[in-house]
This record gives C-alpha cells, sequence and structure tokens, in this order.
C-alpha cells in the first residue's frame, strides 16, 4: 500500500476540535487478531518538530481530545499494519484554527429571578450571525445562572453552524426537574464547553435508610435524610421513578446482589412521621414505546428480600423531556468540561453524527449517594460513533454509554411486485441509498438477508425501498414491530465509535453497551459496574440492537463488576433470540478483539459469549491470573465459532 490519501475535513473558523479522518488501510479488519492501528502527528511547523499533539489510533479517524491553539498548524498520518512495521507517512495536511469572528457576551445580573431569557437571546443573536456566515462565540459571565423555564430548556440551539458556547466555568442552577440544559438540532460545528449543572430546587433523587422491612406483603419503612426531597413534594411522587440500594460504603455503586431497581406502588405510600415513610414493591414491569412491558413470573415478596434494616435507600425520578442534553439531526459537535451534578438523562442524541464528549463528569456532589437516573451517554442510530475521552461517572442510574439503532418495520410488499423492492413504514426509517442494512427475524435470531439500499422514494406516507438483492419470501410483518421481521441499518449504529481513557463508576447495569459497526474501547477503568462492565447485547423485547462487528476492546480494568442479582460476565457478547434466554440461531457478532483486558474482584464469570464469531483473546487476565478456555467457571460460551485464544507467549487454541 502507498501512503494513506489524506481527506482532512474542513475545521471551520472557531473549531478547536477538528475531525481529521484519511483513507482505510486496506488490511484494516481483515485479520482480527492484527488490527491495523495508526500513529497521527499534529504540529506547528511542517517539520514535525514543535509537535501540538500525537495519538495512536485503531480507526482512520481523530479527535484531539484538547482544544488546539489558534494558527496554522500541519498534521500527517501512517499505518502500522503489522505491530512494527509501520508504512511510509502520508503526504503533509495544512488546517488553520481561527478564532471566532463575532463574540457576544450575555448579559448577567446575578440578582435576575431568571437568566434564561438573556441568555438564550444571546444564543439566538448568534445563529442569525451564523445564518449570514459568521462564525460566533456566546461569552457567560463567570456566575450562577438560574433557569425557571419550566419544562423547557436553558439553551435551545437550533439551525446553528459555526457556534462556540462558553460558560466560562459558570454554574446553571435548572429550577424545574423536568427541564433540560442544552437542546441542540439540526446545527453542526458547534462547541459547549466550561459549564456546571445541577438541579438544587426539584432534585431528581432522594435518599435514605430503611428501617423496617416486612417480607410477607412486600413492605419496607424508609427515613429519608434532611435536604432531599420527600414524597409529600407534588413533582416528586407525580412521575415514574425507580428505587434502588445502594451498596453501604461506597457511594454511587449498588447493593451486592440486589436486583438493580424497584418499583414502588404509589398508592400504597404512607406517610408515618417526619420524613418517614411505607410503601409495598411492585410487580416489576419495564416501558416501551407504546406502554409497559410486564416482567413475567417475578413475585414482590421475593425481591423485598433484598431489603434490610440499615440499608441506603435511593429513588431516582424518571421524565421523558429532561436531559443534560438532547441532541438530534446534528453534526460535529462537541460537548468539554462539562460537569453535572443531577440529571433525570445525560446525553442523549438520536441521528447524529460525529458527537464528541470530552473531559466531562457526570459525578456526585458531596453528600450525595447517587447521581442520575438514566444513561451517561446515550446514542441512537448516530451515522459516525461518538469521540468519548477523558470523562468520569459516577452514580449512573443506567448504562454509562448506550450505542444502538432501532429497526424499520415491513408495510407491505410493494404493488409492483419486485422481488428486490419493500414498502418500508416512516417510523424509525433512516434508509439512504450505499446503506448496510439486515433482516432479522426475532423469534428465532436468524439474520434472513444482509445487502445494501440501492434507491428510496416516497410511497403514501411511507417508502419505497429498493435492495441490491432479492429480499426474503415470507417475510412476516402483520403483527407488532417485535413479532415480526425487522430491517436494521447498520450504517446508522453509532459506528466508528471511540470510548477511551475514561473512568467509569458505579454504573447500574452496563458499563458500556454497544451494537455498532466499527468501534474502539480502550484504556479505561470501570469499577462498580453492576452487572458487565462491557456489554453487547441485542435487547429484542424493546428493540435496541442489532450486532456488532470489527471492535476492538484492549487495556481496559475491569475491577468490581458483574455483582448484582442479574449479573452476567465482566465482558459479555450475547446475541439472543426474542425473550432473551436463549442464543440466536446465527452468528453474526464477528470480527471482534478482546485483548489484555485487566479482570479482578468480579462475582460472575470474566467472559461470556452467545452466538459469535471469529473473536480473538489474548493477554487477559482474571485476578492477576490468565484468562484461559478450559476455565468454565471464568468462560461461558454457546453456540459459538472461530473462538481464537492467543496467550502472550503466542501458541494458538480454537474453540469451536
Amino acid at each position: 500500500m502507498g501512503a494513506p490519501a489524506l481527506t482532512l475535513s474542513d475545521p471551520q473558523k472557531g473549531n478547536s476540535f477538528p475531525h481529521f479522518t484519511w483513507s482505510r488501510h486496506p488490511a484494516a479488519f481483515a485479520d482480527t487478531a492484527e488490527p491495523v492501528r495508526y500513529e497521527i502527528q499534529i504540529a506547528r511547523d511542517a517539520a514535525f518538530r514543535d509537535l501540538l499533539d500525537e495519538d495512536t489510533v485503531f480507526l482512520n479517524r481523530y479527535v484531539p481530545d484538547r482544544p488546539l491553539p489558534n494558527g496554522a498548524a500541519y498534521w500527517r498520518v501512517r499505518a502500522f499494519p503489522r505491530r512494527d512495521a509501520p508504512e511510509a507517512w502520508s503526504d503533509t495536511g495544512r488546517f488553520t484554527i481561527v478564532p471566532c469572528e463575532e463574540i457576544i457576551h450575555v448579559s448577567y445580573d446575578p440578582s435576575a429571578h431568571d437568566h434564561q431569557p438573556a441568555a438564550q437571546a444571546a444564543i439566538d443573536r448568534a445563529i442569525e450571525l451564523n445564518k449570514l456566515g459568521k462564525s460566533v462565540e456566546v461569552v457567560f459571565p463567570k456566575g450562577v445562572y438560574r433557569s425557571r423555564n419550566l419544562g423547557k430548556f436553558f439553551l435551545r440551539i437550533n439551525g446553528a453552524n459555526g457556534l462556540v458556547v462558553n460558560g466560562n466555568g459558570s454554574t446553571v442552577n435548572l429550577s424545574d426537574y423536568d427541564s433540560s440544559c442544552f437542546q441542540i438540532d439540526g446545527s453542526r460545528n458547534v462547541v459547549v464547553r466550561d459549564f456546571i449543572v445541577d438541579m438544587p430546587e426539584q432534585l431528581p433523587l432522594t435518599q435514605g435508610r430503611v428501617i423496617a422491612v416486612n417480607p410477607e406483603n412486600a413492605t419496607v419503612e424508609i427515613q429519608l435524610e434532611e435536604g432531599f426531597p420527600t414524597f409529600d413534594d407534588n413533582y416528586f411522587v407525580k412521575p415514574e421513578g425507580h428505587a434502588k440500594l445502594v451498596d453501604p460504603k461506597i457511594d454511587g455503586r449498588l447493593k451486592t446482589g440486589a436486583a438493580t431497581w424497584f418499583l414502588i406502588a404509589k398508592d400504597t405510600i404512607h406517610k408515618l412521621g417526619d420524613r418517614h415513610y411505607s410503601f409495598q414493591i411492585a410487580p416489576p414491569s419495564y416501558p416501551v414505546d407504546k406502554g409497559r412491558v410486564a416482567l413475567p413470573d417475578v413475585d414482590p415478596r421475593s425481591l423485598v428480600k433484598s431489603f434490610e434494616v440499615g440499608d441506603r435507600f435511593v429513588y431516582t425520578l424518571h421524565s421523558s423531556s429532561s436531559a443534560l442534553v438532547f441532541a438530534t439531526a446534528s453534526e460535529a459537535i462537541t460537548f468539554y468540561q462539562i460537569v453535572d451534578y443531577a440529571s433525570v438523562r445525560h446525553y442523549f442524541t438520536f441521528s447524529c453524527s460525529l458527537i464528541n464528549v470530552l473531559h466531562c463528569r457526570m459525578v456526585m456532589k458531596e453528600g450525595r449517594w447517587f447521581q442520575g437516573t438514566a444513561d451517561g451517554i446515550h446514542c441512537r442510530g448516530n451515522k459516525i460513533g461518538p469521540w468519548i475521552e477523558g470523562v468520569e461517572m459516577d452514580g449512573i442510574g443506567d448504562d454509562g454509554i448506550a450505542l444502538y439503532s432501532r429497526p424499520m418495520a415491513i408495510a407491505s410488499v410493494p404493488p409492483s411486485g419486485a422481488p428486490n423492492r419493500l414498502i418500508v413504514k416512516a417510523e424509525n426509517f433512516s434508509a439512504e441509498p450505499g446503506d448496510a442494512v439486515a433482516f432479522f427475524r426475532p423469534q428465532t435470531g436468524k439474520i434472513l438477508l444482509e445487502t445494501k439500499v440501492k434507491s428510496v422514494h416516497p410511497a403514501g406516507g411511507n417508502w419505497d425501498v429498493e435492495f441490491e438483492n432479492t429480499v426474503p419470501s415470507g417475510l412476516s410483518f402483520e403483527g407488532s414491530l417485535v413479532d415480526s421481521d425487522q430491517i436494521w441499518n447498520r450504517s446508522k449504529s453509532c459506528g466508528d465509535f471511540v470510548v477511551r481513557n475514561n473512568r467509569m463508576l458505579g454504573i447500574r447495569r452496563y458499563g458500556t453497551v454497544f451494537r455498532a459497526k466499527t468501534g474502539v474501547i480502550e484504556n479505561n477503568l470501570f469499577q462498580g459496574a453492576s452487572s458487565a462492565a462491557i456489554m453487547f447485547l441485542n435487547e429484542t423485547q424493546y428493540p435496541n440492537g442489532l450486532y456488532p462487528s470489527d471492535i476492538i476492546i484492549r487495556n481496559n480494568e475491569i475491577r468490581d463488576c458483574a455483582f448484582d442479582s442479574g449479573a452476567t460476565a465482566a465482558i459479555a457478547l450475547l446475541f439472543k433470540r426474542l425473550g432473551g434466554s436463549e442464543p440466536a440461531e446465527t452468528r453474526a457478532p464477528h470480527g471482534i478483539l478482546i485483548e489484555n483486558n485487566r479482570i479482578s474482584e468480579c462475582l460472575r464469570p470474566a467472559l461470556k459469549l452467545w452466538s459469535v464469531q471469529d473473536i480473538v483473546l489474548r493477554g487477559n487476565t482474571v485476578n492477576g491470573q490468565p484468562l484461559d478456555a478450559s476455565d468454565t467457571t471464568q468462560v461461558v460460551l454457546k453456540n459459538v465459532s472461530d473462538i481464537k485464544w492467543l496467550p502472550p507467549e503466542g501458541s494458538l487454541k480454537a474453540t469451536e
């Protein structure tokens, strides 16, 4: 191969976090055991003597995790198709980081009752200048900003292109638990940085101690701590919420051996005294797009056995309209050095691309035992997945990082009867010509066809989609989405994601869960993730999925994970059929390298694999000892093939 061709994206004026891309090496992911890596250098001078940044990455893209300085700079890259055999440096690329053309200072009155109108006015002025082709930085004088835009947003960024929102270390206090801090729609090339966010007036969680338990009728008594909401607060009792039991010593970590959440029967909540309440645990169920699904054969009396007098108890609120960040249909959005002390949800991005979360913190304020309700970073249907680096999470109420897509539903066969076309429903539709898609039958977990989209045309409120191949015969599309055959867009699965150099502590459920086409999870600390630290799982009942390929999981430290009542393994790759109790028929996940991960103090097995193929394991350890296929207490395999074990000494064993 010759030197890789550079296809540098335009850094845009004012954006100090440019996205670098180059052509993928022909050998990339051809050999799971030997992924191609790339070395990138960024310098002030064309001779590369004054380096601004250098790094090694396993994808043909790069985002600097710190802002680059203003001025001209140069960059180059070279490939390592083998470990110690670099190819020649590429030609040198040149780019310039230019300061924003306009600066707008937010009008700030420290005594104001509500700072939201003035802040939004500055953003609106900046976007008008963006529409004239000017880049703008909006600067917040350092202070404490109160937002009383109830049920809405502190800042709404709609249609921006070339915008920096600089909090300058300011604190934003949201007065309503059901409001959000940042909403970003239809925007590109935006940086939001240096804010501290909290919800001190309507904290979306409360905490206290268990003081009595009655297993016979699943009743629990609690004493709530001073300074936290109670079930007498109107805002607190109305929305749905979850109860959790927290480790007796470690804030943010769930109690060992307990379920990860409990529902309270709200009509059974009784006040017994000052901050003293009793209630019954309800049968568990979870929300889906249209209604709820009850978990079968779960008696609340069995759940209440997890409660003991003296336990630390936390109750967190849910909301479909509250998050630190909502971003939709946006591209090249960077969040930098944002501290979040309390959120119902955190970073939620839908149908976006190139989302960067860099050196942000989702952590507990002193005195709190938990931080938030839902996922830390939640990306659905992103064309190019997120770059997540230097992030700290602690006490997160659901998965730390969740990357996935939703399926498209078939409406009918086309009137023309063309064998390679279908009418596809508009809901969750995301296909474009050239997209790679997979037809999936959830009942059996079978991949019916993998193909590409050839053309897309409107069809009476739905879409007429032409595929490169003949569609499978006998497709089922009369029932509900989870009961019918589905079409998944793997080109919009948050692929090419990067999760590196993060600290993820005290995560309810999974540290990182992914279903993406191509990605890297490396050099992270996972500690106190109650189920798996690193998980692939197609959740057919939601449905979230579909399956990963070309994934590198390397050099991660995994401590004290997989300890809740439903835990699987420290690292788990599970491709399942509907219902979740059996492996999928097709071994679809493939091309996954699991290398040099250090696992310790976990109660469940180190590794669990269902319906996967072409998996390479090398140099992983459990409690300081090599992870070995012969240790069935640490390795669980179902319906797998081509599992290669490569110990540090280089000998080869294959598991069929």
